[in-house]
């Protein structure tokens, strides 16, 4: 079941960057739903920390997403993996500048 969530997650995150470069709003914010979804499932079950195999995956949006439900367990690993995908010139890499930048002025709460 556990993997099931975890292709699930990474599935959504890939549509969600899809959509984001794309400029796809509905494409968005239906992968959006599903991440959020599958996280507080994740959650739920105390495996939160299953995401860590997706933080070294090609995706950036999945590298993204996945590093920043991490934050809070594995912060180094997590912060090297934003501040990597920050470096991209899309709108992906700065989502991810902008969630280092929130994690850092401790806005981000999961």
């Amino acid at each position: 079941m556990k993997s099931d969530l975890i292709q699930k997650y990474k599935k959504a995150a890939e549509l969600h960057g899809e959509g984001t470069l794309e400029g796809n709003s509905n494409k968005t914010s239906s992968a959006h739903d599903i991440l959020i979804a599958v996280y507080s499932e994740l959650k739920n079950n105390d495996s939160v920390k299953d995401l860590r195999v997706l933080i070294k995956d090609p995706n950036s949006s999945v590298r993204t997403w996945s590093a920043m439900h991490l934050l809070p367990f594995f912060e180094d690993e997590s912060i090297n993996v934003l501040d990597e995908v920050s470096k991209e010139k899309s709108l992906v890499g700065f989502s991810a500048s902008m969630t280092l930048k929130e994690w850092r002025a401790g806005k981000l709460k999961f």
